[in-house]
């Protein structure tokens, strides 16, 4: 994950406390199907915006971290593409 954070911040993008809230909730996950499921949970433990949520999820998109998947019977869905650095040392 530490990779990840830094990914962000020196792309510029700001870590505020809620967006490392979700990135930590999503890092535990395999795959995100259902963003709002996914807000019901979060908004549970901590103060996070719909939009917060799901601009959170469109960034790690669009820096590579997670791909938009699916159109079958799971509908569409995000999962991780870039999560698993242990196997090159990175984490």
């Amino acid at each position: 994950m530490e990779v990840l954070i830094s990914s962000l911040t020196s792309n510029g993008h700001k870590l505020t406390p809620q967006r490392l809230h979700i990135i930590k909730h999503l890092w535990r996950k395999v795959i995100i199907d259902n963003i709002d499921d996914l807000y019901v949970e979060l908004r549970t433990i901590q103060h996070i915006s719909w939009a917060t949520l799901y601009s959170t999820i469109k960034l790690l998109h669009a820096l590579g971290w997670l791909e938009l998947r699916g159109n079958g019977h799971r509908g569409r869905y995000y999962r991780w593409i870039r999560k698993d650095f242990k196997a090159v040392g990175l984490c």
